[in-house]
């Protein structure tokens, strides 16, 4: 009867799921730049560190159903817009001294789940910027 419970425990820890989640790495080369332009559509914290390049992390969630009640977005789903780099970042040069990071896809469309639905995305960025870049407005930065 022990075993029997055991089994039942087991399986049922086996059939709860959470959202898709992973995290995305960028590092941006900031050799000759002067100052750094962020056009971001999610949420975003900037950090400093003692390095010279600008890096950044991209954690991405994605579940069906309501806040209270999430389960897994089909793993096929999450991939594909993985892999179509959906939550990637792009830098343009502006003036030759200016690197505008933004992203990539600035209008992201609903995404329906298969099974009716609507796949629920949560994206943060964390930048991490050279020591020796300030903060001068909400969205800018510029080497001292």
């Amino acid at each position: 009867m022990k075993n029997i419970f055991l089994f039942l425990l087991l399986l049922a820890g086996l059939t709860v799921s959470a959202q898709q989640r992973r995290t995305l790495h960028q590092t941006f080369d900031l050799e000759g730049i002067e100052g750094i332009e962020l056009k971001l559509v999610d949420s975003c914290t900037v950090e400093t560190w003692a390095g010279a390049t600008l890096l950044v992390e991209i954690t991405v969630e994605m579940w069906v159903g309501e806040e209270e009640y999430k389960t897994d977005a089909p793993e096929s789903i999450f991939k594909h817009f993985l892999e179509k780099g959906r939550y990637q970042l792009s830098g343009t040069l502006e003036g030759g001294k200016i690197l505008r990071i933004q992203s990539k896809d600035a209008q992201r469309a609903i995404i329906r789940s298969p099974k009716g639905g609507v796949c629920n995305e949560s994206v943060h960025v964390r930048i991490m910027a050279p020591e020796d870049f300030k903060k001068t407005g909400d969205h800018s930065w510029r080497k001292v």
